[in-house]
């Protein structure tokens, strides 16, 4: 038996040829066939005779044959079942996959959580105690139990202060005739003023130095104002004095300056005019020159 499109020599009962594909109508066709084969081994139609006696066989014959859109049918079936289960498996895969990530995910936001909760607890701890400890100290102040801190940091504070400065008065007895303006401004030129009396300390130390000079004259530093009134050049409140009987009068009008006189071996203030140089030699006058000396306590 040969291929009659092909001429491929081909088994007994062949339907197809396994070169070309073509049905080999003469292997299942009912019927008697004569005719010759072409001179490439297949059959013409020319000398290819089929004698079908009864169309019922022509019928059964074709109701015999497969039929191709069944075959390409069963095929697609089969590839679209396959199809489906291969979705199927994956989105299976997926879904595992899905749900890994999500419990990895919800594990890790579990345990940020847990750290948070951990840190926020053991901050609310500390301000608690921070509380309670305060509440202890101002029970302990109220009590009079801090009063030693108090005191320390009181005495530490006294140790930091500076060293606070005071000042003692140095008093000068100047001998030579000046009239009040002249002595007033000589005093300032060396960094002092007229002296200034305002206890009777500051009077015996003075009186002290003059007796040392044998002046029985010398002017201090204050002036009548024009309340007629007398007032120390420093500004300091005129308090103090040791007036001699009668002083001061202001005898001719124009005594207005402040001096001091010792008669009969007392010393007393009398109000005299701004020169006195016509009344006494020049070793028997002068003045009083004050500083005020820095000193430091230890």
């Amino acid at each position: 038996m040969f291929c009659h499109n092909c001429g491929m020599k081909l088994e007994e009962g062949s339907v197809f040829c396994p070169e070309c594909g073509t049905r080999q109508i003469e292997a299942d066709m009912p019927g008697n066939y004569s005719g010759t084969q072409s001179k490439t081994g297949g059959w013409t139609e020319e000398n290819f005779n089929t004698d079908i006696s009864d169309e019922s066989e022509l019928e059964d014959f074709e109701m015999d044959m497969p039929d191709e859109s069944e075959q390409k049918t069963e095929g697609k079936g089969k590839g679209l079942i396959a199809g489906i289960i291969l979705i199927i498996v994956l989105g299976i895969a997926f879904g595992a996959g899905g749900f890994f990530v999500y419990q990895k995910i919800s594990s890790s936001d579990s345990k940020e959580t847990e750290v948070v909760k951990e840190e926020t607890e053991k901050e609310a701890a500390g301000n608690s105690e921070k509380k309670k400890t305060e509440e202890t100290n101002a029970d302990k102040n109220k009590d009079g139990e801090g009063s030693k801190t108090d005191e320390d940091n009181e005495g530490k504070a006294e140790e930091q202060k500076p060293e606070e400065k005071t000042y003692i008065h140095e008093y000068t007895v100047v001998q030579g005739i000046r009239t009040w303006s002249d002595a007033k401004a000589y005093c300032e030129i060396q960094g002092g003023h007229l002296a200034t009396v305002v206890s009777q300390e500051e009077y015996d130390q003075i009186t002290a130095k003059a007796d040392e000079t044998g002046c029985v004259v010398l002017w201090l530093g204050a002036e009548r104002m024009g309340d007629g009134e007398f007032a120390w050049v420093t500004g300091e409140e005129f308090s103090f004095d040791v007036w001699a009987s009668g002083e001061p009068n202001n005898d001719g009008g124009n005594e207005n300056y402040l001096g001091m006189m010792k008669i009969q071996g007392i010393w007393s203030m009398y109000d005299m005019p701004n020169d006195v140089s016509a009344y006494y030699g020049s070793d028997k006058v002068g003045f009083v020159m004050e500083k005020d000396i820095e000193k430091y306590h230890e």
